[in-house]
């Protein structure tokens, strides 16, 4: 009888241990090709992850570094780090090989959990809605762009800023709010 209770006790504790253990979701997309891989990193763990459209990975928060790995017949997109706590989503996207002209610009907001972003230029005008820290896309024709900030009360906007996207080029770029002042 003692070693059934000895295993019932192990069993019990191992679950108990398994409970403990709290994994976020990291949703990775891929917009161009049907499927391509990419790298997941995290401190010495490193694995890879094929993507179909969409893949929702379950990991423990931290900071990851993400990189889109080679597609024959598309331009890799450039890797992104994430800093994942209660969840994070990020979409890299290809473009043809040889005739991809565009360039991607990707803005990220901190502060608020999501503001409106306007981008203007280059014969181009729109409100990226809702876009948060895991980022939101664009893709864009080469030129110089201004990113707008629109406030998110009690959340204040930053100061507008001006990128020059090339050709072929993927440009990260961050909004960083302030509290506004009572």
């Amino acid at each position: 009888m003692r070693p059934l209770l000895l295993a019932a006790l192990s069993l019990s504790f191992a679950l108990s241990a398994c409970a403990g253990l709290k994994g976020v979701p990291l949703t990775l997309r891929v917009e161009g090709p049907a499927q391509a891989s990419v790298r997941v990193e995290n401190g010495g763990t490193v694995r890879t992850v094929s993507v179909r459209g969409s893949e929702t990975l379950t990991v423990d928060p931290g900071t990851y570094t993400l990189t889109p790995q080679p597609v024959d017949g598309w331009d890799t997109p450039g890797a992104r780090q994430l800093g994942v706590t209660g969840g994070g989503e990020v979409t890299f996207t290809y473009q043809p090989a040889g005739q991809a002209t565009r360039a991607v610009l990707t803005v990220f907001v901190t502060g608020p959990a999501s503001a409106d972003v306007r981008v203007q230029g280059a014969g181009f005008d729109q409100t990226l809605t809702g876009v948060t820290s895991a980022g939101r896309s664009v893709t864009l024709e080469p030129g110089t762009y201004t990113v707008t900030g629109v406030d998110a009360l009690p959340w204040r906007a930053p100061t507008p800023q001006t990128v020059t996207l090339n050709a072929r080029q993927t440009l990260d770029l961050s909004l960083n709010y302030g509290q506004a002042q009572p």
